[in-house]
């Protein structure tokens, strides 16, 4: 199949995934989507790759919310993380400040206030999750399993090999996984 097969089979279920969002769900605030009385484990799925998004890139290019929806999925396919994205954004939520993702631990509310933009973060998490890795990744975060913000310098960065920075976000792989 080419580029364009690949291309609309991933436009159709982006729209089925999209489809399977209600538009109350945009609302959803405290607690966590794995908890939540959603229908199908793709549409649990994309709203935990969503407010991962959110939370952690929504001030980032559409490049950075990609690359940081990127790390996630990549997390995915490593053995060294939970097999689930809502397990890998939501890796020891329990662990107050010590948790995968600072979003899921910080005892803040996880409130959705931008509609227009979780709209937007939806859509891109749903083409992130029907495409094909090697055609919608930029390179540098093709295996990128971490990442920071530029104003922080975390001890884990300085074990890993840096693969480049993208808006406010420095990525990283681990060569020994």
């Amino acid at each position: 199949m080419g580029f364009g097969g690949k291309l609309a089979s991933a436009c159709v279920l982006v729209l089925g995934l999209i489809a399977l969002i209600q538009p109350a769900q945009a609302e959803i605030t405290d607690g966590t989507p794995e908890n939540s009385s959603m229908e199908s484990e793709r549409a649990r799925e994309l709203n935990c790759l969503a407010r991962g998004i959110y939370f952690e890139a929504r001030g980032e290019s559409i490049r950075g919310m990609l690359a940081v929806g990127r790390v996630i999925l990549n997390r995915v396919k490593s053995k060294a993380y939970p097999e689930t994205v809502c397990g890998v954004v939501y890796q020891n939520k329990e662990k107050h400040n010590r948790c995968q993702f600072s979003f899921a631990c910080d005892g803040k509310p996880d409130t959705i206030k931008e509609r227009a933009e979780w709209g937007a973060i939806l859509m891109h998490a749903a083409w992130l999750l029907a495409s094909d890795k090697e055609e919608t990744s930029p390179r540098l975060v093709r295996f990128a399993t971490h990442y920071h913000a530029d104003y922080v310098s975390p001890h884990w960065s300085r074990v890993l090999v840096l693969a480049g920075r993208i808006g406010h976000h420095l990525f990283y792989y681990d060569p020994t996984a």
